[in-house]
């Protein structure tokens, strides 16, 4: 969970971030405490269960983001802020429940939380003047940059155990120290193997922990508890980043992404269960809504853009005049000649090659440091989602001979051929499979690349048109484009 957690990818959304954070736990915890305190518990079990209702699942949000490339979009970025503010929380509150069930006196939270202080320090100092030089030995190799990674996360588990902290407090601190290394998307990636493999363990430890014979007399609750975090957690995050001036889709899909419960929240109430603060009961309760809110918001993570489509038009009222998303760089009464949708990766050469013939084109993209790293450039682009009919009439009123997508999503490019029609211009779009590239060209698209076959047939006209030192010439141009690339993804 923390090494997923960049502070460098959030410092810039800081604001919005901790002001949505505590306001969503705020608010959650309030409103779930008076709603479960309704349904008949006393004040003590009400905290308890109001408080687990809070927490949302950094895991399971970041997996899901991850697998469907918007981890770096705004909505990603300021969900990962709301999520690291929430396990801050979550970590002081297992700070000062570990100090009640020591049962030491009224001291031991003190003396705990000087611990805690002390723990983020030695952290916070090894990993800025010697854990960088540490992995820059071990990225050498692959095998041992997975092995010192873990090594370093056992060591710092260690250490918090050693200071009477819970090891979870330890190996948290340990990712995010990994997180603001230069080696983090390397590690990201070995370590992906043991982070679901361990995700598949928490869903067994659920069914474990579950017991069906309590289910009859929980159920009514505990579907009334998940529709509060489904959809009132939504509605929550929608209105205070409304308030600041966010875009309704941003606060929608945000809203979405933290809209379930967490697995800090079924460690607070084994916590709670251990110290006799709850019944086993409250615990079941809490598990059977972490169950239906993992099952429900997964699924409305996954299909995000086709509920908001369907919605948008109802969603107007959480939405100002005017926003602060208004990231371009480009002349709104000017008309393009080209529009590409996508400035990462695949539109990197091309945007190289539309700025050296001196084209008018102009980039759309949703990721905004994509945005800003163009805008340093001096490229016309305009942040966006081609899945917005806000952005869709930007589009048209550009008035483009050419549009390009390199973003291999069927849906959104069936959405733009859809919607581009009355412009009558060319479509160039991108797919994965070759299935989907039949289907895109019977909506209407002009030119499909289906980047597996079409680099096979890269590589024959090359085999074909080239000598043996043509094709290393070639070679070493696309080596240094990849470095320019990297360097450039980096900064």
């Amino acid at each position: 969970m923390g090494l997923s957690l960049n502070y460098n990818h959030v410092k810039k959304l800081g604001r919005i971030s901790l002001i949505a954070g505590l306001g969503q736990v705020v608010f959650t915890a309030l409103i779930g405490f008076l709603f479960v305190k309704a349904l008949g518990f006393n004040n003590l079990v009400s905290l308890y269960i109001g408080l687990a209702l809070t927490f949302s699942s950094t895991i399971i949000v970041v997996k899901l983001l991850t697998d469907k490339d918007e981890l770096d979009t705004l909505y990603g970025r300021i969900t990962i802020g709301i999520l690291l503010v929430q396990d801050f929380l979550a970590l002081l509150i297992l700070v000062f429940l570990s100090s009640l069930n020591e049962n030491s006196g009224n001291n031991m939270l003190f003396f705990l939380l000087i611990k805690f202080i002390v723990l983020i320090f030695i952290v916070y100092i090894v990993s800025r003047y010697l854990l960088s030089k540490l992995f820059k030995s071990a990225a050498a190799s692959q095998e041992l940059l997975l092995i010192t990674s873990i090594g370093w996360c056992f060591l710092i588990s260690a250490l918090a155990f050693f200071l009477n902290l819970s090891i979870e407090i330890g190996s948290f601190l340990a990712g995010i120290s990994l997180a603001i290394l230069p080696y983090s998307y390397d590690i990201i990636n070995k370590i992906k193997h043991l982070r679901d493999f361990f995700i598949i363990m928490f869903f067994v430890s659920l069914g474990i922990n579950f017991e069906l014979l309590s289910i009859k007399d929980l159920i009514i609750p505990a579907i009334l508890l998940s529709l509060f975090v489904l959809v009132g957690n939504t509605l929550i995050v929608m209105v205070l980043m409304g308030l600041f001036g966010y875009k309704k889709r941003t606060g929608f899909m945000t809203g979405v992404a933290i809209a379930q419960i967490s697995e800090f929240s079924l460690i607070l109430m084994a916590i709670g269960l251990k110290l006799a603060h709850i019944s086993k009961d409250a615990a079941s309760l809490v598990t059977l809504v972490g169950i239906i809110t993992i099952i429900g918001s997964t699924y409305m993570i996954v299909y995000n853009n086709k509920i908001y489509k369907k919605i948008s038009k109802y969603l107007s009222i959480f939405e100002k005049p005017e926003t602060i998303e208004g990231l371009h760089h480009h002349d709104e009464s000017k008309n393009y000649e080209l529009i590409v949708i996508g400035g990462d990766r695949g539109a990197f050469n091309l945007i190289n090659y539309l700025k050296k013939e001196k084209k008018k084109f102009l980039i759309l993209d949703f990721n905004p440091r994509i945005i800003e790293r163009l805008t340093k450039e001096k490229v016309d682009c305009l942040y966006g989602d081609i899945s917005d009919y806000d952005v869709i009439e930007k589009i048209k009123a550009a008035k483009p001979k050419i549009i390009i997508s390199t973003i291999p999503n069927t849906e959104d490019n069936k959405f733009l051929i859809q919607e581009m029609k009355s412009l009558k211009c060319l479509i160039f779009v991108i797919s994965k499979q070759i299935d989907d590239a039949i289907e895109l060209y019977k909506k209407g698209a002009d030119f499909v690349i289906v980047p597996e076959l079409f680099s096979g047939q890269k590589i024959a006209d090359y085999l074909l048109h080239l000598s043996k030192k043509g094709i290393k010439k070639w070679g070493k141009i696309y080596y240094e484009n990849y470095l320019t690339y990297k360097n450039k993804r980096l900064r």
